[in-house]
């Protein structure tokens, strides 16, 4: 795991995505929920989205910011597996998946849209009537040892979930 010192949001942002892609394709989507649409299930809204109005998939990455209470000043990422909707002939994104009820569990935002990383690698695990995200991914904003210990320690958890459900993804 990648420990940076020091990193304002923003470049904690790109220092991020990074490690997830290569050349990482960064930046906002708009963010317009379908009304049939049900949180936490963006692959299956999208799908329905494109059997309704045509267009296709794209997969990557939302963003949350994180703190951990008993660790004074330790910030992290954690980067969400998602799926976005483009309209047939349009290079514009959107995501139709309405936001968890949950707060805590919402993706970064900027006047209405979602911070979205494209990474078509990142296609979701099916397997029979199985549809799966793959693996949480976490990154550490500074670089506190408890910190950097602790995001380790979520990793491997997500990891052992995800090969509980679905089998070997990461």
């Amino acid at each position: 795991m990648c420990a940076t010192s020091q990193l304002n949001p923003h470049d904690g942002i790109k220092a991020f995505a990074r490690t997830i892609a290569p050349e990482p394709l960064l930046g906002l989507v708009f963010h317009r929920p379908e009304p049939w649409a049900t949180p936490m299930r963006c692959f299956e809204n999208v799908w329905d989205k494109i059997g309704r109005d045509g267009g296709k998939v794209r997969y990557g990455w939302t963003f949350l910011y994180r703190s951990v209470v008993d660790i004074p000043s330790a910030g992290y990422f954690s980067a969400t597996h998602h799926a976005v909707w483009q309209p047939a002939g349009s290079g514009q994104l959107i995501d139709v998946t309405p936001f968890h009820p949950d707060q805590k569990h919402w993706p970064i935002t900027e006047e209405g849209s979602v911070l979205f990383l494209l990474d078509e690698a990142a296609q979701p695990v099916v397997r029979e009537k199985l549809i799966a995200p793959l693996p949480t991914r976490y990154f550490p904003l500074g670089s506190n040892e408890r910190l950097v210990r602790h995001l380790e320690e979520l990793r491997q958890e997500e990891e052992q979930t995800c090969r509980a459900i679905y089998g070997d993804v990461a």
